[in-house]
């Protein structure tokens, strides 16, 4: 969004403390996209915290690495779901879903094409995720903000 990346950071962990109030989640949040930018290695997470926040960054950025296993429609929404529930630890997930909450409040600056791209794997993907969760209020958002960005791309659905 333009913004700096410490706000995205400190947004997302915020974001997450609705879903957790787990230390090493709030962490994993904080630091889910500080490797990007270089400005922090994992071993460093696991020096000054431990290796549970770094098996969490480590774990979200395997899901961000490969998201043609993560996000390739399948024949049903439990097959579109296994892959993030292979991941085995929902502390990912909340961090996951809290991310793309961030990036599509802040979608307006996006690329009209990653606008579209972010919220059709929203519709996809993180929606049924953050339904399978119970995450109510995190799932109307996402659903919301998703379409309103498809149907200011292509028009509202015609009857």
């Amino acid at each position: 969004s333009g913004e700096p990346l410490y706000l995205h950071l400190i947004t997302v962990a915020h974001i997450v403390l609705e879903y957790s109030q787990d230390e090493e989640t709030i962490l994993g949040a904080l630091f889910h996209e500080s490797l990007c930018g270089g400005q922090l290695l994992l071993d460093h997470i696991s020096l000054h915290y431990n290796d549970k926040v770094n098996q969490i960054v480590r774990s979200f950025i395997t899901v961000e690495q490969e998201r043609a296993r993560f996000y390739t429609p399948k024949l049903s929404v439990e097959e579109n779901l296994a892959p993030f529930h292979d991941l085995g630890d929902k502390r990912i997930l909340y961090i996951k879903l809290a991310d793309r909450l961030h990036d599509l409040r802040t979608i307006k600056s996006f690329p009209a094409l990653d606008q579209f791209r972010l919220s059709e794997e929203t519709l996809w993907f993180l929606l049924p995720l953050s339904r399978s969760l119970g995450l109510e209020e995190t799932s109307a958002e996402l659903l919301r903000l998703s379409t309103e960005v498809l149907n200011q791309l292509h028009g509202p659905p015609r009857s």
